[in-house]
């Protein structure tokens, strides 16, 4: 189980520069969407893409940044592959996209603002393959020209693969769990 981190599910630090806005949704109401996600991943036959997955997602998160996780950011980590069928891309993260707002309204109790929801299905469609490497050399090459959303789906992809980055037997663990859910 994750540990409580204010970084991660708080509002303590900002980046410099950011937009209020962008990092409403409360500390109590974070924790509250993230055991709700987890609901999500807790299905037979994930090795890798289960609750252990989005926590060292958000953990990856907690020790490279010093700032809070935008409200797009935290709800696309949480979401991304809350629907993971292997090999049924992009099937797989256009239904996890579509639970967005069933997730935010069930939990929080009112629906989700659209500009929150379009950053989010923005996000989560980032983690497409298709999409990534079609468009990472076009959006990622200038890194002082990027907007916001691109900076965070880069954040995104970097957290998404950095399961992948731990040392040789974690990876080989990590390789044979993956290779478990395309039997």
């Amino acid at each position: 189980m994750l540990s409580l981190n204010k970084v991660v599910f708080g509002k303590d630090e900002l980046p410099e520069g950011a937009d209020k806005s962008k990092y409403a949704i409360l500390h109590d109401d974070r924790y509250r969407l993230y055991r709700h996600a987890l609901q999500f991943y807790d299905v037979p036959n994930r090795h890798y893409h289960d609750e252990l997955h989005v926590d060292n997602m958000l953990e990856a998160y907690a020790l490279n940044f010093k700032h809070s996780m935008s409200d797009a950011l935290f709800l696309a980590v949480i979401m991304h592959d809350a629907v993971y069928i292997p090999g049924r891309t992009p099937m797989s993260e256009e239904a996890s996209a579509m639970l967005v707002p069933s997730l935010y309204s069930t939990v929080l109790g009112k629906p989700i603002p659209v500009d929150l929801y379009d950053d989010v299905y923005t996000l989560i469609r980032w983690t497409l393959p298709s999409i990534h490497v079609q468009n990472s050399r076009k959006h990622f090459s200038k890194v002082v020209d990027m907007n916001s959303v691109n900076r965070e789906a880069a954040i995104l992809l970097d957290l998404d693969l950095s399961g992948m980055s731990k040392p040789w037997p974690t990876f080989i663990k990590t390789q044979i769990d993956l290779d478990k859910e395309f039997i």
